[in-house]
């Protein structure tokens, strides 16, 4: 099963942008991420430049867990809803 990358107005984040955003948050590289959730860099990268397809549930949740964030906020944003947000994005968690 593949994640949708939700675009809900037009000014919504995506995907790509959470994901740059968690990353650059907890201060990794492209490559340290890509160690810590078992993904190669280029996999990260990828995802990080929003081309492609939609990342699987998997590597969200590999992600989700590098970053310490909610798998949903990453996959959905404000979607998700304000408390899956990490409290850096002003989030309840």
């Amino acid at each position: 099963m593949r994640a949708l990358d939700m675009r809900h107005t037009a000014n919504a984040d995506t995907f790509a942008q959470r994901l740059r955003r968690a990353r650059q948050h907890s201060g990794l590289t492209v490559d340290a991420l890509g160690a810590k959730a078992s993904l190669l860099p280029r996999r990260v990268q990828k995802y990080e430049d929003g081309g492609g397809a939609s990342p699987a549930r998997e590597d969200i949740h590999r992600l989700a867990r590098a970053l310490d964030v909610e798998p949903l906020w990453l996959m959905a944003g404000a979607i998700a809803g304000e408390k899956f947000a990490p409290v850096w994005e002003g989030g309840g968690r």
